[in-house]
């Protein structure tokens, strides 16, 4: 009797062992694996998430104020003039000799191979909205010779019209039959001064590009490029520029941090940008845009004077 009180005491004992042993071991796994425990106590210790905050909070200093500001203003001069630039495609239809194998008649006519062949050769550049009735300012390389012209407007296709050109000037009017149009505003390219911050927009090298910005500033005015346009390009005083023009661009706005309209991008150096491109400035544009549209082409004056060099011939006669 006495040995089974014994044996049950022993009994007793490791079972409150083994009771304490496993709440020990349930509170160190509850304490690293964080759990909260049941009670007032576990409900006391709750963590609370802080709500995610995007952006600083932070106090921002006068000078970064006026950085935002200063960027602020070329977003705004986007938004406000790119709705003015439109996409202007050509096509035109020219004719090329056949391979000079061909050019033999036998040959030709055996191979029967014409003596020329047609070749369509498409053109991309960019324009300006001066006039809500339609009328779009661009330069006369990117409509020359063309067969079709369509000008892009919101994802839209209209076909175009030539109004006039000035080969003198590179510059053009063309027409499309739609009103309402975004116009953009004229500024004045005399007050333009060297070091001012301009915006150029246009289409570059494809459509998927239409309505780029780029920005710079007025690197030099009253530059002339003998060389532009073979020479045929008479009258210039380009403003020159920084801000990346590339080929596609041409016909495009040259804009102010106002947003008007200061010069019709032009020119590069090269077959791409490097840091130098040439824009008309407005006050010539505008000149030679208002006789485009009411004559069809620029009337200018002219001395009859001309200078040549002096023969024996012209000597004698000048003898009185």
């Amino acid at each position: 009797m006495k040995g089974r009180e014994m044996k049950s005491k022993k009994y007793s004992f490791i079972l409150v062992f083994a009771i304490f042993v496993g709440i020990v071991t349930g509170l160190i796994i509850a304490s690293n694996f964080n759990l909260p425990l049941k009670g007032v106590a576990a409900d006391s210790e709750k963590e609370t998430v802080e709500p995610v905050v995007l952006g600083s909070s932070e106090p921002v200093s006068e000078e970064l104020l006026g950085l935002e500001k200063f960027s602020k203003a070329f977003a705004k001069v986007a938004e406000k003039a790119s709705p003015s630039v439109v996409t202007i495609s050509s096509q035109s239809v020219v004719k090329r000799r056949t391979n000079p194998f061909f050019q033999d008649d036998f040959f030709r006519q055996f191979f029967n191979v014409p003596e020329e062949q047609e070749q369509i050769l498409r053109g991309l550049g960019s324009g300006v909205i001066i006039n809500p009735d339609g009328y779009i300012l661009t330069n006369n390389h990117v409509v020359k010779d063309a067969d079709e012209l369509t000008v892009s407007i919101d994802k839209k296709d209209y076909d175009a019209k030539v109004v006039g050109t000035d080969p003198e000037s590179d510059l053009a009017v063309i027409k499309i039959d739609k009103t309402g149009l975004p116009a953009i505003k004229l500024g004045n390219s005399d007050d333009l001064e060297v070091g001012e911050w301009v915006l150029a927009i246009g289409n570059p090298f494809d459509k998927i590009f239409r309505s780029t910005v780029t920005a710079g500033i007025v690197s030099a005015k009253g530059r002339t490029l003998p060389q532009l346009g073979g020479g045929k390009i008479q009258y210039q005083d380009f403003i020159q520029t920084d801000a990346a023009i590339n080929p596609g661009n041409s016909g495009g706005a040259l804009v102010n941090l106002r947003g008007e309209l200061i010069g019709i991008n032009t020119a590069i150096l090269g077959q791409a940008n490097v840091g130098i491109g040439f824009a008309i400035p407005v006050y010539l544009a505008h000149s030679v845009m208002q006789q485009l549209i009411s004559e069809g082409h620029v009337i200018r004056g002219y001395l009859g004077v001309m200078i040549s060099n002096v023969s024996d011939e012209i000597d004698r006669k000048s003898v009185v």
